[in-house]
């Protein structure tokens, strides 16, 4: 990526993470589920920007990075037994088509993230435009548990999914491990046509935990763009 592209996307990514804080300034004191992601980063940097804290009571996190991020910022850390229905999440993703329905999981932490969408009151999504998608394709990360990593990846390929275990990378050696103790095969279909149905056939095998599709079921989910607009689909 060059530095004027990167420029961009920085630009784009600030100013969805501003309409978000928008968003969630207006709703009053309320309960923040968190996302995962250098996006969330953007966020929570607004937040503590624009002295928005007052208006979080807590923060219900979806991984230690999320958690870590809203520890530093100075908020309350708290959980679903604390609060069952946030008031707001906020999250990213790693690409969105025209109707609003994405894909997330690029962070492997997509079940924490998507038992929170299913949890909280309202659901705000953001992302830059480069993440905006005609149509949904790979990859699609699915988290799985370990003892059916193999049977997994012969079903998956028998669906035409040519999917691949992710690995560490980085120098790390061994498969990536989710904090729920599961691993992550990424799906490559070429292209998603009906984002709905893909979802409810992969979590339906044996030994899926979640997969990371997420069509929308009523989400915000904005879009930004270079020029510091947004778009909402």
């Amino acid at each position: 990526m060059t530095e004027g592209v990167q420029a961009e996307v920085l630009a784009a990514r600030r100013a969805a993470a501003r309409r978000a804080l928008e968003l969630v300034a207006s709703e009053g004191k309320l309960v923040l589920g968190l996302g995962t992601g250098t996006t969330m980063v953007t966020f929570v940097d607004l937040l503590v920007e624009e002295g928005a804290m007052k208006s979080v009571e807590a923060v219900v996190p979806t991984s230690r990075q999320s958690e870590e991020l809203a520890r530093r910022a100075g908020l309350r850390i708290a959980s679903l037994g604390d609060f069952p229905e946030p008031d707001v999440y906020v999250d990213s993703f790693d690409q969105v088509d025209r109707s609003g329905n994405s894909v997330k999981g690029g962070g492997a932490a997509h079940a924490r993230e998507k038992v929170l969408m299913a949890a909280s009151r309202k659901v705000v999504l953001i992302g830059d435009h480069l993440k905006l998608r005609d149509r949904l394709s790979g990859p699609v990360p699915v988290e799985v548990l370990p003892f059916a990593v193999d049977f997994l990846l012969r079903a998956f390929d028998g669906m035409g999914m040519r999917p691949s275990l992710r690995h560490a990378g980085q120098g790390k050696v061994g498969p990536v491990v989710t904090e729920n103790g599961n691993l992550v095969i990424d799906l490559n279909p070429d292209v998603i046509e009906d984002p709905a149905a893909l979802e409810a056939r992969v979590k339906l095998m044996p030994g899926v935990v979640e997969v990371g599709i997420c069509p929308n079921r009523g989400y915000r989910v904005i879009v930004g763009m270079p020029d510091g607009s947004t778009i909402e689909l």
